[in-house]
């Protein structure tokens, strides 16, 4: 039971006592079973691909709905890539800043990179000109607008200021987002792992 509550306060989760946290589990077992027998079954077939045939045409995406027993096994489409969006009448115009599907993502390995530093890679390496620096929807840093106010603060600083949550040694990395332009039209940027 205290381990439960421990990992319910890691996950900002409501804590609940014996006989609720009985309850719970008793609902999940049935549903956990089944869902881990059928996944695991999918990914026997990959490993006898992988062992067997060392061929990619053989390989396969897979979903299924246990509620009414559809299984479907299908070819995986191709990776997407991120492309610019021209200027219409209706959008603005955007461009990516380099090759990037919605799995990828920048590196940044810190601690303690301060904002200068975070706006100037992004210039060096991308030409971008950063105007926000977001966490989810909370914007940390606004360089266009505030011009070098907060050039001296690191990242972990902004975080625990404007968030109010504290970075905690299990950690790792905060993913943030930026808005910026590039040649004068709107970037289109993955998101970046900034690692503590």
């Amino acid at each position: 039971m205290l381990m439960s509550n421990l990992r319910a306060k890691n996950y900002q989760i409501e804590e609940c006592d014996f006989l609720k946290a009985k309850e719970i589990v008793g609902n999940i077992i049935p549903a956990i079973a089944p869902t881990t027998a059928s996944i695991t079954g999918l990914a026997c077939i990959q490993i006898y691909n992988i062992l067997y045939t060392n061929n990619i045409d053989y390989y396969r995406s897979g979903n299924f709905n246990l509620g009414i027993c559809e299984f479907n096994i299908f070819i995986p489409e191709e990776k997407r890539i991120i492309k610019d969006i021209e200027k219409t009448q209706d959008s603005p115009e955007y461009k990516k800043i380099c090759d990037f599907s919605v799995w990828d993502k920048i590196n940044l390995i810190g601690p303690n990179m301060k904002i200068k530093s975070f706006v100037d890679y992004f210039k060096e390496k991308y030409n971008v000109d950063i105007d926000n620096i977001n966490y989810e929807d909370i914007n940390l840093a606004s360089p266009f607008l505030d011009g070098d106010k907060d050039f001296d603060k690191t990242i972990e600083e902004l975080f625990i200021e404007m968030t109010k949550k504290k970075l905690d040694s299990h950690i790792k990395y905060i993913e943030l987002s930026i808005n910026g332009s590039l040649v004068n039209a709107e970037i289109i940027a993955p998101r970046i792992k900034y690692c503590l």
